[in-house]
């Protein structure tokens, strides 16, 4: 759909030019956006995995948790003018491995306290499509749409431990003390991992006033403060897998002493083999809307009417609603339990970027 936008819009302007290439302009402008992008997003696994379905001696909290990184994207911007009229049509690509980095979220303490996550490999790309009306020499307004998508694979791990009643009911109907609300009973660990696909998206609507005014002959400045509304949703599907694990705290005296043979390492599976645990297949989807004020500066130097160079920051400050979450989990035989969640409370989900650009423009 967006590539088909955009080739409409091109032949459009080819159109316009046709008609009035006497007072039609184009432009090219090609550069780099410096990005510095932040990512707050809370992620559940709706406990149905049986570390959480049994008692985790430390259960999983679900924290909102802010991602950042920082990049660097190459642009293009087609524009075309005619009389107090502008059309612009910018594409900055983030897909370049050697101009960003190679993590979003926090690689310790995401998606939980006690779990790591390795580089998710982030690629972020942005569009915009602008309308621009000169009210005079020094005012003008601008509205239009932005679309914003990152695109990350991850893999989470993480252990928790667990204590499971039925084991201890024989031990624990002489002796109240051994159950698993006592957090010194652990019997063995669960290894888990999530191995999935991320994308988030951001769709926005957006009107600004610009003002500017001259430096020297050759040397301009501008000032740009706005308002935008955005949709923000994030999708993924991901492979949840626990094996259990042999638990050094069990055989140092705690499962020993409520009546419980830990086992020995060789006894459990291999943490990386589906084969050796269960596995639930997850799908899961996230949204949240926000407001955002949009300041900016720039100066611009030209060295002729047709060649210009231009330095900009741009800073959005946004407000994002609660999130919503809808998330699926189907079970893997041996796995038993599928099922649906539906939340609303603390997903906290929110996005925003400071922009350091520069670029070249040459007017045909």
């Amino acid at each position: 759909m967006k590539n088909l936008k955009n080739t409409f819009f091109s032949l459009l302007l080819v159109s316009f030019g046709a008609i009035a290439n006497d007072e039609f302009k184009i432009g090219v402008s090609i550069g780099f956006d410096s990005v510095d992008y932040t990512l707050t997003q809370t992620y559940l696994d709706a406990e149905f995995g049986s570390a959480q379905a049994n008692f985790a001696v430390e259960r999983n909290e679900a924290v909102p948790t802010e991602g950042n990184m920082k990049y660097l994207s190459p642009t293009l911007t087609i524009d075309a003018r005619y009389g107090k009229h502008g059309l612009s049509l910018k594409r900055a690509n983030g897909d370049f491995a050697g101009f960003r980095e190679a993590t979003l979220m926090p690689n310790q303490g995401y998606p939980y306290t006690n779990y790591s996550r390795e580089n998710d490999d982030p690629r972020r790309i942005e569009t915009s499509l602008t309308y621009s009306f000169k009210v005079n020499n020094n005012w003008s307004v601008a509205l239009g749409t932005y679309d914003g998508e990152v695109e990350m694979s991850y893999v989470d791990r993480g252990i928790d431990t667990v204590c499971i009643n039925s084991y201890l009911e024989a031990v624990s109907a002489t002796n109240t003390f051994v159950s698993c609300q006592t957090a010194n009973n652990p019997i063995f660990d669960w290894a888990i991992r999530h191995t999935g696909e991320e994308s988030v998206e951001s769709n926005g609507k957006y009107i600004a006033a610009v003002y500017q005014d001259k430096i020297t002959n050759n040397l301009f400045w501008f000032g740009k403060i706005g308002y935008q509304k955005t949709d923000l949703d994030t999708s993924g599907t991901a492979k949840f897998l626990e094996v259990q694990q042999y638990n050094s705290s069990c055989a140092a005296g705690a499962g020993i002493n409520a009546g419980y043979f830990c086992g020995f390492p060789s006894d459990y599976g291999d943490a990386e083999n589906p084969a050796d645990g269960f596995e639930w297949d997850v799908n899961y989807v996230k949204a949240s809307s926000g407001d955002a004020t949009i300041l900016g500066l720039g100066l611009v130097y030209a060295f002729n009417p047709n060649n210009t160079v231009t330095l900009s920051y741009e800073v959005k400050s946004f407000s994002f609603d609660a999130g919503t979450m809808d998330l699926t989990y189907d079970a893997i035989f041996p796995a038993q339990r599928s099922g649906v969640v539906n939340a609303s409370e603390n997903i906290g989900l929110s996005d925003e970027a400071d922009v350091l650009s520069l670029t070249f423009r040459h007017q045909f």
